[in-house]
């Protein structure tokens, strides 16, 4: 039996992506670590862009049981952010 790790992810040497299942607050979570730019699309439809991220943030995001707690303990407040706000269509 697969364990569920609470997300589905695309790994490759450009960084990752993937949708997380098991927040109430993150969507998705994609990083590239040739730019440490990770962006964080929350549940509303909220796009925010984190500039000069580690990797192991990144990873550390990825692989945290807490997405929420890993957020406001280790990125929120702490890299330079743009925010922007995706149409569905």
């Amino acid at each position: 039996m697969v364990p569920d790790l609470g997300f589905s992810a695309i790994v490759s040497d450009l960084g990752f992506s993937a949708f997380v299942n098991n927040s109430f607050l993150v969507k998705q979570i994609t990083y590239n670590p040739q730019k440490s730019i990770l962006v964080v699309i929350i549940q509303t439809g909220i796009s925010c862009e984190y500039h000069d991220v580690p990797l192991q943030i990144g990873t550390g995001f990825l692989k945290s049981k807490n997405k929420e707690k890993y957020f406001n303990i280790f990125i929120k407040d702490k890299y330079p952010e743009r925010f922007s706000l995706l149409l569905s269509s």
